[in-house]
This record gives structure tokens, C-alpha cells and sequence, in this order.
């Protein structure tokens, strides 16, 4: 039997030292007791001045900047609780976050689960943390789990919504044993470098995904967001990554490049997005790559109803 869950928040930041102030109180907050360490890019401001002032935190400063992959897993290494729970400058928590997150996996555990990673849901806010949204979930009104079995066949179908780092949480041994985040990822990908860990994390137990609001993630007004087609790129890089979990076993090669159908499916998919935006020209491009092929409509439906993914999911609590 699993030993007494303990939580480590690695908290990554880079010059954000009022922002790092809210988030670490929001850990600080937690009804949960919870180690706190805070991994610093090189931050040339009052960063390190401020974290002195709460003794109850770890800080370590990179003596160079070694971008956001390479600082979490120095966060991860660092560590010494069983859980981590991944946090940005930017973000908070609620405060019931580290203890419900850890009633749900403990509940697992106790049924004979095996969950490795777990996600919640969080809500977008502008910088004055006004609510602007609700990220994605399954559509349950409880806890639930996929299996292992399931889990990287319902991530290749787009219907696992882990989020963003402030949503997730994963035992701390399995991140160290698939080689933590990658820090050697193309540079035109930096976008989506969380979900390709989590790729990597999920399959090796259960997922759970709690549909409750346990988290805060700052929407930034005026940043630029990657074009349509660069996210296409990005998806497929990922698809890609899934297919090489999928293949493990059967000695897939790594590079591997998403299924054809995954890949049409992709095309029309981002060519509807970048319609509704308003993006014709790249609509014109990607559309008719993906709409000439039925399956593509097949896993859109099916996608948008969760349907591959509910019929896999497991009632908890």
C-alpha cells in the first residue's frame, strides 16, 4: 500500500515578483501542508529579495537562463514531497486545492487504482483577477479515472483535458523516471511543452480528472498567441509524441509522426478555428486537406462530446 501522500508546488518564475507574491501566498494558504520551492530563471528583479522575505519557501536561482523546461525540472529534482503540483508566477491556487486534489488520488489508491497524474479545472482571469472563463473538463459532475489501459488512445483523440501547469498534479517518481520535461524540444515548439510530459506521465498509470474549480490561470491581454498554422504544427509534433507512447512496446521508433487520420483530422479542425477567428486565407489552406475525409467529421463529433473518453471513465468519490 501507497505511503501518506506529500505535496511539493515547484513554483517556476521569471520577473514577475508581484505576480510570485500572490502566487506564493496562495500556496502558503493551502488547507493542505505543502513544501514550497521556487525555481528563479535569472531574474533581474526584486525576485529574490521578495521570496526572502517568506522563510517557509525554497529558492533557487539558475545562475543563467535555462528556460521554463529545464527550470521545472530542477523543481522536480529539488523536491521532496511525493506529489508535485506545478505552478506558474502568474497563477494561484484556491486554497482547498492540495487537499481536495489529495483526498480524490488517496480515494483511488484506496479502491486499488493506480493514478500517476491528476487534473483539475481552473479559471481564466485577466490580470486584475477578474473571471474571463472555465478551462475545459469532462463533461461529469464527479471525480473520475482512466485507466492506463485507456489513457494515451483517449489522449490521441484530443479528449484528455489535462490543462495547462496550474491544473496538474503528478507523483513526483514517475515525472524523474520518463526523464521530466524535455528540455532538448525543437525551438519553433516552445508552445505545448507541458502537454508533451504529460504524454509521457499519463501512460504509465491511471488519470484522474477532478471537475472542480481548484485553480487560476492569468489571460494576458495584447500577448500574441501562436498563428493557426503554428499550432497545427504543434499538435501534429504532439500527436507524434503520442504515437510513439502508443508504440512502445512494438519497438516504434522515436520522431514518429501522427497516424494520417489523426493528421486530416488536425487540418480541419484548426482550418474551422481559424475560420471562426476570421483567418480565411489559412482556412482556405487547411480545410480542404481535412474535410475531403469522413473520419475527420467522426473524431471532431466525437471530440467535442467526449464520447471515446466517457465511455472509459470510471466513477470516483
Amino acid at each position: 500500500m501507497a505511503g501518506a501522500l506529500t505535496w511539493s508546488v515547484v513554483l517556476t518564475t521569471h520577473n514577475r515578483s508581484a505576480l510570485l507574491k500572490r502566487a506564493i501566498e496562495s500556496c502558503i494558504a493551502q488547507t493542505a501542508p505543502c513544501e514550497i520551492v521556487v525555481v528563479d530563471d535569472c531574474s533581474t528583479d526584486d525576485t529574490e529579495a521578495m521570496v526572502g522575505r517568506f522563510p517557509q519557501v525554497t529558492y533557487i536561482r539558475n545562475a543563467t537562463n535555462l528556460g521554463h523546461s529545464r527550470t521545472a525540472n530542477i523543481g522536480i529534482a529539488r523536491a521532496s514531497g511525493s506529489w508535485i503540483k506545478h505552478l506558474d508566477d502568474d497563477d494561484y491556487l484556491h486554497p482547498d486545492c492540495l487537499r481536495r486534489m489529495g483526498e480524490v488520488i488517496a480515494g483511488a489508491q484506496a479502491c486499488g487504482y493506480d493514478p500517476r497524474i491528476a487534473s483539475c479545472v481552473s479559471v481564466n482571469v485577466d490580470i486584475d483577477m477578474n473571471p474571463l472563463s472555465q478551462t475545459t473538463s469532462l463533461p461529469i459532475a464527479k471525480p473520475a479515472l482512466i485507466e492506463r489501459k485507456d489513457i494515451i488512445r483517449i489522449m490521441m483523440l484530443d479528449q484528455a483535458p489535462l490543462g495547462t501547469p496550474v491544473q496538474v498534479a503528478h507523483e513526483r517518481e514517475t515525472g524523474l523516471r520518463v526523464g521530466g520535461w524535455n528540455e532538448a524540444r525543437p525551438i519553433k515548439f516552445q508552445n505545448g511543452d507541458e502537454a508533451e510530459f504529460w504524454i509521457r506521465v499519463a501512460p504509465q498509470g491511471d488519470t484522474i480528472m477532478i471537475p472542480e474549480t481548484l485553480a487560476y490561470r492569468t489571460l494576458w491581454s495584447g500577448n500574441e498567441a501562436p498563428s493557426h498554422l503554428d499550432r497545427l504544427h504543434i499538435s501534429r509534433y504532439l500527436k507524434g509524441r503520442v504515437q510513439e507512447q502508443m508504440g512502445e512496446q512494438s519497438g516504434a521508433q522515436p520522431d514518429a509522426e501522427a497516424p494520417a487520420d489523426i493528421v486530416r483530422y488536425l487540418d480541419l479542425h484548426w482550418g474551422l478555428v481559424a475560420l471562426k477567428d476570421g483567418n480565411l486565407s489559412t482556412a482556405l489552406k487547411l480545410l480542404p486537406r481535412g474535410m475531403l475525409h469522413p473520419k475527420s467529421y467522426s473524431l471532431i463529433w466525437r471530440r467535442r462530446r467526449f464520447a471515446d473518453a466517457m465511455q472509459c471513465a470510471i466513477a470516483l468519490d
